[in-house]
């Protein structure tokens, strides 16, 4: 089984990157070995891992971190998938106006607004994006039907329920 450890970008995703993700909560590197070992692509497992550690950050109200990490998944999933299927090189977010219109239009619905409720929404927009993706790749069936992936899925869903709650993301 991969450690968390191997998923830790190079020198070429940016400064900051790898020492965040290396700062995970004990809780959430546990649900990333989970992960790991249930998944086989690294898109799968930052994917799956950010969708849950993110809605934990809605949940909190941390929200500008929250907006942060859409950034993350965009920047070092979402993009390079796109990328991929496109046939061109990723290159995170840079020019994907141009190199990639239709899919620059569906990722302006990952950037969410300075509250915990557009943030969720965003997030389940990224994770909807994230499937669409991943399935146009043929990656589809075997991540797809993971129980991490069900788990995950579940708890962004029932992020709005939470936010209801007092004291849930202010």
């Amino acid at each position: 089984m991969r450690s968390a450890a191997d998923l830790m970008p190079g020198p070429n995703h940016g400064p900051g990157v790898a020492e965040r993700l290396s700062r995970l909560p004990d809780r959430h590197r546990t649900f990333l070995e989970g992960a790991l070992a249930a998944a086989p692509g690294v898109d799968g497992i930052v994917g799956l891992a950010a969708g849950h550690y993110l809605a934990d950050k809605i949940e909190r109200g941390e929200i500008l971190e929250a907006l942060d990490g859409l950034g993350v998944l965009r920047t070092l999933v979402l993009a390079p998938l796109a990328f991929r299927r496109a046939g061109a090189p990723a290159t995170g977010v840079r020019r994907i106006e141009s190199r990639v219109p239709a899919f620059a239009t569906a990722l302006g619905r990952t950037v969410g607004g300075v509250d915990a409720a557009a943030c969720a929404t965003a997030l389940a927009a990224a994770i909807e994006l994230y499937t669409e993706l991943r399935e146009a790749g043929g990656q589809g069936s075997e991540v797809e039907m993971s129980e991490v992936e069900r788990d995950v899925r579940a708890h962004v869903a029932g992020l709005p329920a939470r936010l209801g709650r007092p004291g849930r993301g202010s």
